[in-house]
């Protein structure tokens, strides 16, 4: 059974087999690469639902569901999918957990590195540095991030920073 990422030891309050929360995330996935028709294309209506499925998923799981969704998506080569469902989570972990958060700051770094695995690292800069900045004020607070993780955002930062001023 998923139970949403196990993120922070919180368990998701929802409970789908493995193979059926694939499948809803891989069509919600299918109906963001290709909205335009296909020679077999999903039905308006049925990519609707799709749609309409995954934001009541991520009204009930506060964030933990388009996280889950995204780390398999990333794992297909999905990035752009992966990008709006890690974007989803952020704004989910913003509700439930706040800003300042350490999840909503690894939501908001995978975001950052799907910008930069499709190229847009103008678009990743700023969430990878918000990110950081996340990882570094809760170093002292009650999350201890170790220094191997925050010497990771950094890197990302610095990877961001580097190709946005080569682009």
């Amino acid at each position: 059974m998923v139970t949403g990422d196990k993120i922070g030891g919180m368990a998701g309050k929802w409970r789908l087999s493995d193979w059926a929360f694939e499948w809803i995330v891989n069509r919600w996935a299918d109906s963001i690469e290709n909205p335009r028709p296909q020679p077999r294309p999903w039905p308006w209506p049925l990519r609707r639902a799709f749609s309409v499925a995954w934001r009541a998923l991520d009204r009930l799981d506060d964030g933990k569901a388009p996280w889950s969704a995204g780390k398999i998506l990333i794992d297909q080569g999905r990035f752009e999918a992966a990008r709006i469902a890690f974007n989803d989570a952020v704004q989910g972990f913003e509700r439930s957990v706040g800003h300042d958060h350490v999840w909503t700051a690894f939501a908001m770094s995978r975001e950052g590195w799907c910008n930069l695995a499709l190229g847009r690292p103008e678009a990743a800069v700023p969430l990878c540095r918000e990110a950081l900045e996340i990882f570094r004020r809760q170093v002292d607070g009650v999350w201890k991030q170790s220094v191997d993780d925050l010497a990771q955002y950094e890197d990302l930062l610095a990877d961001a920073m580097r190709r946005a001023e080569g682009a």
